[in-house]
């Protein structure tokens, strides 16, 4: 009852980032302490000590193989010539799971021994990649001459944007990246013989 009367009372004050945050920090470790106190009481301090040291021990061994795996598949794509897009994904999400299991607590510690397992990690990665591909499809590029050089940012389109829309940037040209121009070759610097 408590916990679900701080939680609302946290949602109606907060923003979301901030609720974010709030659960990210303060809910969770109180959730955590709470899971440990009662697996505590139930097989006793030392087991529960002993079930947190063994899930960090199959997490960290977990981590350096699947780790180790995604370095020789990232490798190989490269040989190939390929972009190795799913690996650094990969790599982006063991990291994640090993700082997630460096924080003491079962919830924690089963969250990053599921996204160390290639099947989860795989349905993981496959919502993170659309979840990308959404928030790129109805943003747009803008291009701006600078100091010697083209400068571009990635601006999202208007919560508003029809589809096919493009929002304007006032004065400046909306371009697709392939058909930015590319910024000016430096030249070679003057040699002085004295």
């Amino acid at each position: 009852m408590l916990p679900c009367l701080v939680l609302q009372c946290a949602h109606d004050t907060l923003e979301a980032p901030l609720l974010k945050l709030f659960i990210l920090f303060t809910a969770m470790p109180v959730l955590e302490l709470m899971l440990m106190i009662e697996v505590g009481a139930q097989v006793g301090v030392f087991n529960t000590i002993a079930l947190c040291l063994l899930t960090g021990f199959v997490g960290a061994s977990l981590a350096r193989s699947q780790g180790a795996e995604v370095v020789r598949r990232m490798q190989a794509t490269l040989q190939r010539g390929g972009l190795p897009a799913q690996e650094l994904l990969d790599g982006v999400l063991i990291l994640m799971a090993g700082v997630v299991l460096l924080t003491p607590g079962f919830v924690t510690d089963a969250l990053g021994i599921l996204l160390l397992l290639p099947p989860t990690r795989a349905i993981v990665r496959l919502m993170a990649f659309r979840w990308i591909k959404a928030r790129m499809e109805h943003g747009t590029w803008r291009v701006t001459p600078g100091a010697g050089a083209y400068h571009a940012q990635w601006s999202p389109g208007p919560e508003g944007a029809r589809e096919g829309q493009r929002p304007s940037f006032g004065a400046a040209e909306i371009i697709p990246p392939e058909a930015a121009p590319k910024p000016p070759r430096p030249s070679p610097p003057d040699i002085i013989d004295a």
